[in-house]
């Protein structure tokens, strides 16, 4: 199989990530959640969102990994590879999405949330969840870079003229055969 040649490492280290999230989540379900969402029907509701939506995002992504390492066709890797960085890309997105559900729910007003519960949430996907998922998008590039070798690399930057000070800058990667 191709995947034991060339990436076996990035592959085992992705799998432990994923399934580390998702032992993140069952524990909290079990536990942390528990505690924090009694009479906080918008907290509720978001939490299962992301909840469903990350345990969903975690299957396709094994359902993809099984597919990379099943296949035998060169060809076939780079569709998967891409498959995989949408999945960890919208992983992060989600985490990132929950992150500003729960900043906006902290400016509210005492009474209409429980701010404990909202800045513990708030610590615990920043603490924990962000950390793992960026280790999640981390191994798909390993991954990624070894299906699809880059046959360009283009960088610009600048300092930012709206905001002195600030840099802005740019990074391309095209990858696949050069054209």
């Amino acid at each position: 199989m191709l995947i034991e040649k060339f990436y076996r490492e990035d592959v085992i280290a992705l799998r432990e990530d994923l399934e580390a999230l998702e032992q993140i989540l069952a524990s909290a379900r079990q536990g942390e959640w528990k505690g924090l969402l009694e009479g906080t029907s918008e907290l509720e509701e978001r939490l299962a969102r992301f909840d469903s939506y990350i345990v969903k995002g975690l299957k396709r992504a094994r359902r993809i990994l099984d597919d990379i390492e099943n296949d035998v066709n060169a060809r076939g890797l780079s569709s998967f590879g891409l498959l995989l960085a949408a999945t960890a890309l919208s992983l992060q997105s989600e985490a990132r999405g929950l992150e500003a559900s729960l900043m906006t729910m902290e400016s509210h007003s005492p009474r209409e949330t429980e701010t404990g519960s909202v800045d513990r949430l708030l610590n615990w996907v920043r603490g924990i969840i962000l950390p793992v998922v960026g280790r999640i998008i981390g191994s798909v590039w390993k991954i990624l870079i070894n299906i699809l070798p880059a046959h360009s690399w283009k960088v610009k930057g600048g300092i930012g003229a709206a905001f002195p000070g600030l840099a802005e800058g740019e990074l391309v990667i095209e990858f696949g055969k050069s054209d």
